[in-house]
């Protein structure tokens, strides 16, 4: 199942970049020892912070759309900064959008 999370998405403060993260409740980790395990083998009560890596949306008037994939915890949706980013102008946007309708199209089948 996937899910949006608003990152302040329509704030209208100047300087402040509205932010959305896309991901699927299947992949959610936590680390141990500098390692990842699927969020199903953690002890019951452990107290481990788990994780997502999600695809990551930011926009400014007038100015970018930024696209990528970050890491953030689960909870505090307090995302890892270190992950992978592109600006994206208006065609490539456009692009990135066909291009994720027929990646959805092959592999679930057109919408009715």
């Amino acid at each position: 199942m996937e899910k949006n999370v608003p990152r302040d998405a329509g704030q209208e403060k100047e300087g402040v970049m509205p932010k959305e993260i896309t991901y699927s409740d299947e992949e959610m980790y936590f680390k141990k020892d500098g390692e990842e395990f699927d969020h199903r083998k953690a002890e019951q009560g452990s107290g481990e912070t788990f994780y997502r890596r999600g695809v990551h949306i930011g926009w400014n008037k007038n100015l970018y759309v930024e696209v990528g994939v970050a890491e953030y915890e689960v909870g505090t949706e307090s995302i890892n900064e270190s992950g992978m980013f592109t600006s994206l102008d208006r065609e490539g946007i456009n692009r990135l959008i066909r291009t994720l309708r027929t990646a959805r199209d092959q592999a679930f089948g057109k919408d009715a």
